[in-house]
């Protein structure tokens, strides 16, 4: 008797769900308990961590595929829904096609994928649509939410330098100060408005001297670094997002720098032309 091998692919699209152990161990359960009533052979699990269902490029499909290849054995793989695989029409064709283009087959948990034959083919498709469609859907109630927050004068993405998020009994979760970096902008933001700094290669060469890093990988500041910094309202307390139109309002949040001092200097200069300064 001809044993399969058999290789599992768990997804999930946050880096909570990662963290908490949500959702990547249940599908690896779920895949070796079904690969055992076939009679498979579980011979590697990939666990793709954070990643959209809509995503093409995956660091763990790409190891998958390559291991396929390398192996150049009659694999199946494994995964345990239609939507683990993707949720996005032309990304689940690609990821089909690729997957069979290294000999191996799909057996997907309680439905046919990349057979030939027509009825398989319209569920599949129909299937992966309506994944396309819940995936779409749930992105929109999000950002439904998030310009709900920012409208109420909360920041929603990811903090920027000097602050940090926190949560807040009334607020749910807030920005606040993170030192030091909080004092450095601070002292930058101020010092630029004043005049101490006339150009924003000034305020580099002071960032510098700070030895000022966004983040523990961060190199030394840049000039792109120094033009968001001068132009984010958000550390006047001011809270705008205007890609989605959502127009300034007061943030909850403590400012790094007054507003009257914010807007001393005219947006032209704010934004600079450093070559004419």
């Amino acid at each position: 008797m001809n044993i399969k091998k058999a290789v599992i692919y768990c997804r999930v699209s946050s880096q909570k769900q990662v963290d908490e152990g949500h959702g990547l161990e249940s599908q690896e359960k779920s895949c070796k308990s079904y690969a055992n009533s076939k009679g498979y052979v579980v011979d590697k699990v990939f666990h793709e961590g954070a990643v959209s269902g809509g995503d093409f490029d995956r660091p763990e499909m790409n190891k998958l595929l390559e291991y396929l290849t390398i192996n150049n054995n009659e694999f199946v793989v494994i995964f345990d829904d239609i939507s683990r695989l993707a949720r996005d029409v032309s990304v689940h064709k690609f990821l089909v096609h690729s997957i069979k283009g290294t000999g191996a087959t799909i057996d997907c948990i309680g439905l046919v994928v990349g057979s030939d034959t027509p009825s398989d083919i319209f569920v599949e498709t129909v299937m992966a649509a309506a994944k396309e469609n819940e995936r779409l859907v749930n992105r929109l109630q999000v950002i439904k939410r998030q310009m709900s927050r920012l409208e109420m004068g909360y920041w929603v993405f990811c903090h920027p330098p000097g602050y940090t998020y926190k949560e807040h009994d009334r607020h749910g979760k807030l920005l606040y100060k993170d030192e030091p970096n909080a004092s450095i902008i601070k002292e930058a933001l101020e010092g630029f408005a004043n005049n101490r700094f006339v150009t924003q290669e000034d305020v580099r060469i002071f960032l510098e001297s700070k030895k000022y890093k966004a983040t523990g990988k961060s190199t030394k500041p840049h000039a792109e670094t120094v033009k968001r910094m001068l132009t984010k309202s958000l550390y006047a307390g001011i809270v705008e997002y205007k890609k989605w139109e959502v127009k300034a309002v007061d943030g909850h949040h403590e400012p790094l720098i007054a507003k009257e001092t914010y807007f001393k200097r005219s947006e032209e200069r704010r934004v600079g032309k450093e070559g004419r300064s």
